[in-house]
């Protein structure tokens, strides 16, 4: 009984670890997924259409197979679907895709992982958490980090732009966004 118990959880574990896999997979092709639609003139706005739209309808099926009373949502929760929803997912997706489109995609991708940084603003100004001296200096390292990739060798002369570099920074922030929504929920 206990082997089967124990083969079980191997079993799991393997599936979440490819459900885990593939999803950074897709997350990685999505510069590539934009530049190719671009070049069939689809232009950022159609791209997150598409985007949005399927994976809502893929998750609208799963939701459905799995368990349908999961489409269930008190109406006093509507705020935070609508502001993870908007505010962080569509803003997010549409700046990154025009971050995407400005300059090259290992510039876009860096600055969207300014969200760290980000969620450490976010946390003292609105929930008045403690900037620790470890914070600081984590927070530090990724803007210097980041400043170097944007600024040297990160990205060929003149591809790296302040239109580029706004909407790169407006990634993160927006990607960072979703946790004071989750906080407050």
């Amino acid at each position: 009984m206990l082997c089967r118990k124990l083969d079980l959880e191997g079993c799991r574990m393997q599936k979440y670890t490819a459900s885990v896999i593939t999803a950074g997979c897709l997350w990685g092709l999505m510069g590539l997924f934009t530049r190719t639609l671009a070049t069939y003139g689809v232009d950022s706005t159609g791209a997150i259409v598409l985007r949005c739209g399927i994976a809502a309808l893929l998750f609208a099926v799963t939701l459905l197979v799995r368990d349908s009373k999961q489409f269930r949502i008190r109406l006093k929760d509507i705020w935070c679907f609508i502001g993870t929803g908007i505010c962080s997912l569509l803003f997010f997706t549409y700046c990154y895709f025009q971050a995407i489109t400005i300059m090259d995609l290992s510039t876009a991708a860096v600055l969207l992982y300014t969200a760290p940084v980000w969620v450490a603003v976010f946390s003292r100004l609105l929930f008045r958490e403690r900037i620790s001296p470890r914070k600081l200096s984590a927070i530090g390292v990724a803007l210097t980090g980041t400043t170097l990739v944007c600024f040297s060798g990160g990205s060929l002369p003149g591809q790296t732009s302040v239109p580029g570099i706004a909407c790169g920074l407006l990634t993160g922030i927006c990607y960072a966004s979703h946790y004071p929504f989750y906080r407050w929920w």
